[in-house]
């Protein structure tokens, strides 16, 4: 079933926040999906860690396959399915054939983001045993039951086969579940703007509106080609659920908190660094794209030009609105912005809300500023790992966040300087 992601998507355009049948969507590529997961195994190791991934996902695919149903009218379990696999390829991650009944069955995943992107980014160096579709797997879970009138939990995923042990295809087994049900929460449009304040401009705007515009309208084409995958500006790109990324990092932190509390502090520096890898490499990554060079013009190496399309990005992508207060060129860099999809849903869903996760908005002011004034941009430059590597060896800059909108403040802000 093609899906038509544009016409359900509603744009909170005075924030900078996209919505898919309720539930908000960010656009991130597999150089950060793969690092996010990451993050969470090394914070609760590969099993525990890939289990807390596949929940956030069950949760936040419920909630969007649930109102998406319901909004476009899917009633039986064929429609659903259908319904299912279609916003599933359209937003970039893979096709899925759904072979399940009432009490589960066996989905068969082609192209799945997680395993195509890990093979694709480090198949030729690193060998993997652990699957690596966990967001697949709690989405094929989800859509059983929604599709069979179930509660939320009642089912559970298993990927039994995966491409990045070097299998054919992916295989995940849906099954009966023993576990507790599961709470789908979630942040939704009125809830955004019954909390979020009144927008406000920064500096720059006049050049930030008209690439934000261009950007946006460069990706209002962009959905899942035959193979349910996105390849825009070097990269393979999702439509993806902001709250898989937020549940996560929640539970996470919830868990550390409660079983080894001295290691709070340690999975925070690893969301910043999380933030810092997404600004490097998917910022990066289109600032040296062919497509940002016919959109925009390709970067002159102007420390405030990099700025001003990192913040852009961001806008376009979802993230918030991300407004630059003050920058001075190889010293220092404050962005504000009245609430991102990270501390939006701290805010309203963390129990408690002045020690939610972050991470994004923070760590992206260390790779801003790193790509703004440690990057050679003519020749264009190969935004890798391997440079990010070099230039996090010789980091001089260091960010504070003095203003925290998730732990009660009115904004969120951030101040980067050299060390």
């Amino acid at each position: 079933m093609n899906f038509d992601i544009d016409a359900a998507r509603l744009h909170l355009a005075e924030h900078e926040m996209d919505f898919l049948a309720g539930s908000p969507v960010v656009a991130h590529c597999h150089h950060f999906n793969l690092f996010w997961d990451q993050t969470m195994d090394d914070a609760l190791g590969e099993e525990a860690g890939r289990r807390v991934r596949t929940v956030a996902a069950h949760k936040s695919s419920y909630r969007l396959l649930q109102s998406l149903a319901d909004e476009v009218g899917a009633t039986t379990p064929v429609e659903r399915l259908r319904l299912a696999g279609g916003v599933f390829s359209a937003m970039g991650h893979g096709k899925l054939h759904l072979a399940v009944g009432r009490n589960g069955g066996l989905v068969r995943g082609e192209q799945l983001h997680y395993g195509f992107g890990w093979r694709e980014k480090y198949g030729g160096t690193l060998t993997r045993s652990a699957p690596a579709d966990a967001f697949a797997t709690g989405f094929s879970a989800a859509a059983t039951e929604v599709a069979y009138g179930l509660d939320p939990g009642s089912l559970a995923g298993n990927e039994e086969r995966c491409i990045v042990d070097g299998s054919a295809g992916c295989n995940i087994r849906v099954s009966a579940n023993g576990a507790e049900p599961l709470l789908p929460l979630g942040v939704d449009p009125q809830s955004a703007r019954d909390v979020l304040p009144p927008p406000f401009d920064g500096l720059y705007e006049d050049q930030i509106g008209p690439v934000v515009s261009g950007l946006r309208d460069f990706l209002s084409g962009v959905a899942g080609d035959e193979r349910g995958v996105i390849e825009a500006f070097g990269v393979l790109v999702t439509a993806h659920l902001a709250d898989y990324y937020n549940h996560a990092a929640n539970d996470v932190l919830e868990i550390i908190a409660r079983d080894k509390p001295h290691g709070v502090e340690a999975f925070r520096g690893l969301l910043l660094e999380a933030g810092q890898s997404c600004a490097f490499h998917t910022f990066g990554g289109v600032l040296a794209s062919p497509e940002w060079e016919g959109m925009v013009g390709a970067p002159t190496g102007d420390p405030l030009e990099v700025v001003i399309g990192c913040v852009s990005l961001a806008r376009a992508f979802g993230f918030g609105r991300w407004a630059i207060e003050e920058f001075e060129p190889g010293k220092r860099l404050v962005m504000t912005s009245p609430g991102t999809y990270e501390s939006l849903f701290s805010r309203l869903i963390s129990a408690d809300a002045a020690q939610g996760p972050g991470g994004i908005f923070v760590g992206a002011g260390i790779g801003i500023m790193q790509l703004a004034h440690d990057v050679t941009w003519v020749p264009r430059p190969s935004i890798d790992g391997a440079l990010y590597l070099e230039l996090a060896r010789t980091n001089p800059w260091h960010v504070e966040q003095d203003s925290s909108f998730a732990g009660g403040d009115v904004l969120d802000r951030i101040v980067v300087t050299r060390r």
